[in-house]
């Protein structure tokens, strides 16, 4: 008897999907018109790595060693990388009148929406709210560039900028991020509100947008939006603390250290505390759906929360809601493959790499959450280490459970006695 094919998983399929794109990103990448100077080709895919999975990690400076056109297919890859290339293919498949059912879960997964969700809403309001915002940022960013750059330049410094913001991806056209427009308000708050939008996620905008019609809030958004402003206050307080930088720098590193890579001030230079409260926020990330990295604002608040009921033997909940059991224990699931990702990739490190431990967890801390801040030792990196850096952005911006879902085998079904661990 003749074997069906076994059909590829969706989550197998997003996978792959990334993986695809940052091949092709570098292969144009590899391409002399793309560069000015000689890049190496390790460098090109970890470049594409970073682009495709919005990180901003990145060996070598490119406003200096990429083309006009190697920075246009680099804005390219983020803008692909933040939208999810699930997004892209279903969007010309759906023009086409050609998409299927596997497809329209492809996209609901990668974003995180509900089946009940129409693709043609997600699709709308995941396109219209992206390419509004971008033009919008860029149109802020124009006021103040056209101040110090020919008109062209200005137009091209603005739209990189506004989508490698809201993507929070990281990159930037000046070399030393956003240090030059330390005591600039314009520039800074901009960025700041981009990442922060970019941050919440697809959902929320749906939630939000849906309001009028169904005139509640889901659990899910309502915890991120209460989420956002307790972290950027608390991060703003503690970097200033910690930092001794003005409160516009503070604000600006605690809306980008948790998941953009932008920089005000040399993070080479920081306190241990400031790197370390950098980590943490890394750490955290954005929020589900959204194109941040990191365990996500709701699996922390998750865990935070089912911690403090857990010894009492009651169920979490918050906004008159319970939290589900698959929620809390996804959450923890997910917590413990990022330690474990973070530790692993921090112990090679230490293994390839001649350096102190902080900047080498904090390198590692930065490529899981997707973040791109460095400590200086990026461009140090060793082949070894390029790779093991590559192979972190890959997950953290697919996600482990993904990658674990993508090639675990099928389930048994068998249910199994049930019998108690001595935990503690």
């Amino acid at each position: 008897m003749k074997k069906g094919h076994r059909k590829i998983s969706v989550y197998a399929a997003i996978a792959i999907g990334f993986m695809l794109t940052i091949l092709l990103g570098f292969l144009l990448l590899l391409l002399p018109i793309s560069q000015q100077s000689d890049v190496s080709a390790l460098d090109c895919l970890f470049i594409s790595t970073s682009a495709v999975c919005v990180t901003g990690l990145c060996p070598i400076d490119i406003s200096k060693d990429l083309t006009l056109f190697g920075q246009n297919i680099l804005m390219l890859l983020i803008q692909v990388g933040g939208l999810g290339f699930a997004v892209i293919v279903v969007f010309i498949l759906q023009t086409m009148s050609r998409t299927k059912f596997f497809s329209k879960t492809l996209v609901r997964e990668s974003l995180g929406f509900k089946n009940s969700v129409s693709l043609n809403r997600i699709l709308k309001y995941t396109l219209l709210s992206t390419f509004v915002l971008e033009f919008l940022g860029a149109l802020v960013f124009f006021t103040r560039f056209i101040q110090l750059f020919p008109f062209s330049e200005a137009v091209h410094k603005a739209v990189f900028h506004s989508i490698s913001a809201f993507n929070n991806a990281g990159f930037d056209l000046f070399s030393t991020s956003m240090t030059r427009f330390k005591d600039d308000p314009v520039v800074l708050i901009n960025t700041s509100v981009l990442i922060i939008l970019g941050g919440l996620g697809y959902i929320v905008y749906y939630d939000a947008l849906m309001y009028k019609r169904r005139h509640f809030l889901t659990l899910h958004t309502k915890i991120v939006l209460m989420m956002t402003p307790i972290l950027l206050v608390a991060g703003t307080i503690l970097f200033k603390l910690t930092g001794g930088d003005s409160i516009l720098v503070s604000f600006f590193h605690s809306a980008s250290s948790r998941t953009a890579g932008f920089f005000a001030s040399d993070f080479a230079a920081a306190s241990t505390s400031a790197a370390f409260l950098t980590i943490i926020l890394m750490f955290i990330g954005a929020s589900p759906g959204s194109t941040g990295g990191g365990i996500k604002t709701t699996t922390f608040f998750t865990i935070c929360l089912s911690a403090t009921k857990i010894f009492n033997g009651k169920r979490p909940q918050i906004f008159n809601r319970r939290v589900s059991k698959e929620s809390i224990l996804k959450a923890f699931g997910l917590l413990s493959l990022a330690l474990f990702v973070v530790t692993a990739g921090t112990f090679l490190l230490t293994i390839t790499e001649d350096s102190s431990f902080l900047p080498l967890f904090f390198e590692t801390v930065s490529a899981y959450a997707t973040v791109g801040l460095t400590m200086g030792l990026t461009p140090k990196l060793s082949v070894c280490g390029k790779i093991i850096i590559i192979l972190i952005m890959y997950i953290g911006r697919v996600g482990a459970i993904t990658l674990i879902s993508a090639i675990k085998p099928p389930a048994d079904n068998i249910d199994r006695p049930e019998e108690n661990v001595q935990i503690g």
